[in-house]
């Protein structure tokens, strides 16, 4: 690609298909005009290539310019790679963490979210579904003003899946172990220093 920055968000949708080290050629290009951008991605493998477009509108504030950029480049990949290999990812063409919050940041603009996800980033119905259940849960929890939540990181994976962009690994022997003595002398002082009557939810996780 020719655009700066992109590399590792094509890399990660690249991942839902091929392991690195794989002998396959994808390029991107963007056709630019003044109200929208088409975003061409091309992919060759083992002597067969096909080719996707995405195009999208542009925006004139530059941070929302570049996440619409983001957007139409890895949906541009994600289709071509689909394309070429019959087959469709349950997530599509999203990658990394908190699809949730994607989908109920489409919901606030009075969006229709489902068929977005569904339609244009190619997520299953399945995936979708639930998304729009977590969506709606959500949205009944009453967050009081200086109530908090709690995120305590769990660094480790059982297996590492292939479209996951969170920073974590597989544990070698003992680590967890060590983890766990850790994170109980941190949980330990942070209720010294907390009012726990303020503390609303508790998320254990990636």
């Amino acid at each position: 690609t020719s655009v700066d920055n992109l590399e590792s968000q094509l890399a990660e949708v690249i991942r839902l298909y091929f392991s690195a080290g794989t002998d396959i050629t994808v390029n991107h290009s963007v056709i630019e005009n003044e109200r929208t951008s088409m975003h061409v991605a091309s992919v060759e493998y083992e002597g067969n290539q096909t080719e996707a477009r995405f195009t999208i509108d542009n925006s004139t504030d530059a941070l929302e310019n570049k996440r619409r950029l983001q957007k139409a480049a890895k949906i541009a990949v994600y289709d071509a790679l689909s394309t070429l290999t019959g087959k469709q990812q349950p997530w599509g063409s999203l990658t990394g963490v908190r699809p949730t919050k994607l989908y109920a940041d489409i919901d606030g603009k009075s969006a229709n979210a489902y068929t977005e996800f569904t339609q244009v980033y190619k997520v299953s119905e399945k995936k979708t579904g639930l998304c729009a259940e977590i969506n709606d849960v959500q949205k009944e929890v009453d967050i009081v003003d200086n109530q908090y939540g709690l995120y305590i990181g769990i660094p480790f994976c059982v297996s590492r899946c292939s479209y996951c962009s969170f920073p974590g690994r597989i544990a070698k022997k003992g680590e967890m172990e060590s983890y766990v003595d850790a994170l109980l002398l941190e949980i330990d002082d942070l209720a010294s220093r907390i009012d726990a009557s303020r503390l609303f939810s508790v998320y254990i996780g990636r």
